[in-house]
């Protein structure tokens, strides 16, 4: 899943949700080059991301 500029992350995590409900997929590679502009920047959008997907 590639994000674009100003996607937040709960749209990120409802699109991930949904797919997974859809489809039982329940792995995803989630392409922020064009949101986030840093390493660091990327691992705290994931970790954010499995947060909130982890709740549920």
């Amino acid at each position: 899943m590639n994000i674009d500029a100003g996607t937040s992350t709960a749209k990120v995590v409802d699109t991930v949700k949904d797919i997974h409900e859809r489809t039982g997929i329940d792995h995803f590679m989630i392409d922020s080059m064009y949101e986030i502009g840093t390493v660091e920047g990327s691992v705290e959008h994931a970790r954010r991301i499995l947060e909130l997907v982890g709740r549920g």
